[in-house]
């Protein structure tokens, strides 16, 4: 590790250690430390260090996050895990420790696919009854007794509905005993 500045503070409020390429660079400025890397397509990204008070352990997260940054780049997935290097930058302890283990499932294809925005009600509710989502989240979510008869009955009531308005019409007309309700086109 080569030191730029010798000094913690050169009249700037700023510091810098530089290290060998890809493995990122500390700055210090007005006593806080950052870790700028260069993370492939995402370009070079700077990460704050609000834990590491002393050159010491901000070199050792430095380290950390250089090695993290290095799993994800070389397995492709830099764009999905960069959440997790900005909380690895600011997590100790445990939080720590589950964050470096959810990289190495990321990084290992282990990881379930989030939900899309798309997913409907009734792509949840068949994925739940058909026993999907305890199948992919056993300890989160449990297997349902019962499951066809919840499912057809969702079917019948919920699934199977028509959301249209002209539907809609016609249940509450059928609801207040009327013929139509007064919507031109609805009967």
């Amino acid at each position: 590790m080569e030191r730029i500045d010798d000094t913690e503070n050169n009249g700037t409020g700023k510091s810098s250690t530089k290290n060998a390429q890809g493995e990122g660079t500390i700055r210090w400025r007005r006593g806080k430390a950052e870790v700028r890397l260069s993370l492939g397509s995402l370009g070079r990204k700077n990460f704050s260090l609000p834990t590491c008070n002393t050159d010491r352990k901000a070199e050792e997260r430095r380290i950390l996050l250089a090695e993290l940054a290095g799993k994800l780049l070389a397995a492709n997935r830099i764009e999905r895990g960069y959440p997790l290097l900005e909380q690895a930058a600011k997590a100790e302890g445990r939080a720590l420790l589950q964050i470096r283990g959810a990289v190495d499932l990321m990084c290992n294809g282990e990881t379930v696919k989030a939900p899309s925005a798309g997913m409907t009600f009734k792509d949840v509710a068949e994925a739940w009854l058909k026993g999907q989502l305890s199948a992919q989240f056993p300890d989160y979510v449990k297997p349902r007794k019962e499951a066809d008869a919840h499912l057809r009955h969702l079917e019948r009531t919920v699934l199977g509905a028509d959301p249209t308005l002209q539907s809609m019409v016609h249940a509450y007309a059928a609801f207040r005993g009327t013929a139509s309700y007064g919507l031109a086109g609805a009967g």
